[in-house]
């Protein structure tokens, strides 16, 4: 089982939300953070990584930021080692970059 706890009340009620994605009802939460546990199983088949310091990058003719993609290998739990087969280079656009 798994739950969402936060500091603040979450309100699902507000159109577009993720909540019946992860299985929560569409309404504010009763008290100063999520305290409902319930299953979460969500399938992922292809991992999305985007950084909005570049430009530059289109699928399906829309600009956007990803920077790669690609399709899992391993089953849930498992470590993800993913190294990049083509290259592509993308400019930065920023004026500063703070690496933490």
């Amino acid at each position: 089982m798994r739950s969402v706890k936060c500091a603040y009340r979450i309100n699902f009620a507000k159109p577009h939300n993720i909540s019946s994605l992860l299985g929560f009802s569409n309404r504010w939460s009763r008290d100063s953070g999520m305290n409902q546990t319930v299953p979460i199983n969500i399938n992922v088949n292809i991992i999305c990584i985007e950084c909005n310091m570049t430009a530059d990058a289109y699928s399906n003719n829309r600009y956007v930021h990803t920077i790669h993609e690609f399709f899992l290998s391993v089953p849930p739990r498992y470590k993800i080692s993913e190294r990049p087969t083509q290259i592509i280079y993308l400019p930065i656009v920023v004026r500063i970059v703070l690496w933490i």
